[in-house]
């Protein structure tokens, strides 16, 4: 494209490294006829975007499907947002931001949004966007997520790092729910609104102060990662042992007892997490488990391994440190995968140590 001195005057600000000058270049092209060959220059950065918005300056902007406006202290949206009609992705985390405004809700294209790390109490107007697949949401001050229901194309939501006591019924409605992350709040049951997330393959609520867990939760037939550590539960709760394409489950840090027999038919599980629980033995049936590649099972009371658990032959991480073990099962020389063992804590005498190092010789033994 051949530029007239004018506009190569302008293109020389446009590109100039100095934000005054970029500055300046936008104020002038807004008051130019700027042919539809220039505009590219007007939107190569998230900064001049966000001058253009500022000045709400639309014409550069009508083509724009991604707006990156994020860490730019914004304490409301702004005004001319409403304007770019063809929005698919708008990135306005890490802002100042504390409600959403018509500026967002009436961006009826847009299928993913970000807004997390704001100052948000609510999402009042989210429910319009009903072409949302992904929004993330979290680290805010929300507490609470009316109109969530309406989004029925949700596929992952981020809301964690909030203020959430429960979910409200419509979350039911959910049902193209892939990836829910709801750690760190304030839930304390997992309720039958889940009945509905027929859809969803990862679901972490970690971090909650969570004492119980409704049957509903065995009917995800798609989970394959759930993250329920650090929060109040006592009994390991039976309707896991439904979900048979379950890959990970955390359970760390909470106060588990015991564990029941069902929980070897968990046969896709790769990696399963009980530290930091109260367990003093596990069930034989452990050694179904046969995918299993990380068990962690320190910092609780346990006094003696099955002989079964030498039984998984893709185990390569054995975490037992901090128990009550005095022993080891004698065919610990099965594991020929194991990559680490960490023992310390337990009064496993020298020898025994002594011993699996010569049954195990490439396997890290703390």
């Amino acid at each position: 494209m051949n530029l007239t001195p004018e506009l190569e005057n302008l293109r020389q600000l446009l590109t100039n490294d100095e934000e005054s000058n970029q500055r300046l270049g936008v104020q002038l092209a807004q008051g130019m006829q700027v042919p539809f060959g220039f505009l590219p220059y007007l939107v190569d950065t998230t900064f001049k975007k966000y001058l253009c918005l500022e000045a709400e300056f639309i014409d550069p902007l009508f083509f724009v499907r991604d707006l990156n406006i994020h860490s730019l202290e914004l304490q409301e949206p702004p005004r001319a947002l409403c304007h770019l009609a063809q929005l698919k992705v708008l990135k306005m985390h890490n802002n100042r931001l504390k409600h959403l405004g018509t500026e967002v809700t009436t961006l009826k294209q847009l299928n993913r949004l970000h807004i997390d790390s704001n100052l948000l109490t609510n999402l009042q107007g989210i429910g319009q966007l009903d072409q949302l697949k992904h929004l993330y949401a979290h680290f805010n001050h929300l507490g609470t997520i009316e109109g969530i229901g309406a989004l029925k194309k949700l596929e992952t939501l981020y809301l964690n790092n909030n203020y959430l006591h429960h979910l409200p019924s419509e979350a039911e409605q959910l049902n193209q729910l892939k990836v829910l992350d709801l750690s760190a709040n304030q839930l304390r049951v997992v309720t039958d609104v889940i009945e509905g997330w027929h859809s969803i393959e990862e679901l972490n609520l970690s971090r909650n102060r969570i004492h119980r867990v409704s049957d509903q939760l065995g009917q995800l037939k798609h989970l394959k990662k759930l993250k329920l550590s650090n929060n109040m539960l006592v009994g390991f709760p039976e309707a896991l042992t439904q979900l048979h394409q379950l890959e990970e489950l955390h359970l760390n840090y909470n106060n588990i007892e015991q564990l029941p027999e069902s929980i070897g038919t968990l046969t896709q599980l790769t990696l399963l997490d009980l530290g930091e629980n109260k367990l003093k033995q596990l069930p034989e049936t452990i050694g179904h488990l046969q995918k299993l590649r990380r068990l962690d099972l320190g910092d609780n009371s346990i006094e003696q391994l099955p002989a079964s658990l030498t039984q998984l032959p893709q185990l390569e991480h054995l975490l037992v440190q901090s128990n009550q073990l005095r022993e080891l099962p004698q065919d610990m020389g099965n594991l020929q995968q194991l990559k680490r063992i960490t023992l310390l804590g337990n009064p496993i005498p020298t020898e025994t140590k002594l011993l699996l190092a010569q049954q195990l010789p490439n396997t890290a033994i703390h």
